[in-house]
């Protein structure tokens, strides 16, 4: 038997997952969800955890950026941004902003040609 999860986007399925493990609720009003701090500590732009709180709570992507559209130095890095950041940002230009507003204290990595690396912010 499948796991409904499965059928999820990887990042939608993380997110569902630990809202079953009581981490928080799609009710929660938006600027209050678990996943917006989280958002904000890893230092994500707020209309890209606006836009990936709305698709968790509806289902449709709304302003997240579309697979096709995905930045691939950006896949994988638990990182979904709007289509407003992929239009008007560099992958490098959001991974500067990222570590300049980031209070986790690991720096957030992209991928490049030749493996991650981190861009930190002293």
């Amino acid at each position: 038997m499948t796991s409904s999860v499965s059928k999820l986007y990887p990042y939608q399925a993380i997110a569902v997952a630990a809202m079953r493990n009581g981490v928080g609720t799609l009710q929660q009003p938006v600027r209050t969800h678990p996943i917006v701090w989280t958002g904000r500590d890893y230092g994500y732009p707020e209309c890209c955890i606006e836009a990936f709180t709305n698709f968790l709570r509806t289902g449709e992507r709304g302003t997240c950026v579309s697979d096709a559209q995905f930045p691939p130095e950006l896949f994988g890095t638990g990182f979904v941004p709007c289509q407003h950041c992929v239009d008007t940002k560099t992958p490098e230009q959001l991974v500067y902003e990222i570590n300049a507003r980031r209070t986790d204290p690991v720096p957030f990595q992209a991928k490049t040609n030749v493996g991650f690396h981190a861009e930190v912010i002293l």
